[in-house]
């Protein structure tokens, strides 16, 4: 895979979790009963997808900042939070969650289109 192609995705990968952040920050300024502790369980996924493309482009760096996510997840396991389902979502929750999935969508389909148009390139 071009080195390009890969920064492209982890580039705009990070965009999205930015905006994600800010967009759950002002949603839990509104909800008073918001915890003030971090998402252990975002930060093991996150961690899981830092140690693939850390492998995949070896990077150092990535794949073990990766690791040491991962371990801070499983540390703290038992403060993970229940998922809410669908049903159970604000509308506002469910277009963020909406916008989050369409926007992985197309960068995964943009970069895939990219690798096959310009493989041989």
């Amino acid at each position: 895979m071009d080195r390009t192609i890969l920064i492209a995705l982890v580039a705009g990968i990070a965009v999205l979790l930015f905006i994600f952040m800010f967009i759950s920050g002002k949603m839990k300024k509104e909800d008073p009963e918001a915890k003030k502790s971090p998402n252990f369980r975002t930060l093991f996924y996150i961690g899981v997808t830092w140690l693939v493309l850390g492998v995949a482009a070896k990077i150092v760096t990535l794949w073990g900042m990766g690791l040491v996510l991962i371990f801070i997840g499983i540390e703290n396991k038992d403060k993970w939070d229940d998922e809410k389902k669908w049903k159970d979502l604000s509308p506002k929750a469910r277009k963020v969650k909406l916008f989050l999935v369409g926007g992985l969508t197309l960068l995964l389909l943009a970069m895939l289109a990219y690798t096959i148009l310009f493989k041989g390139s």
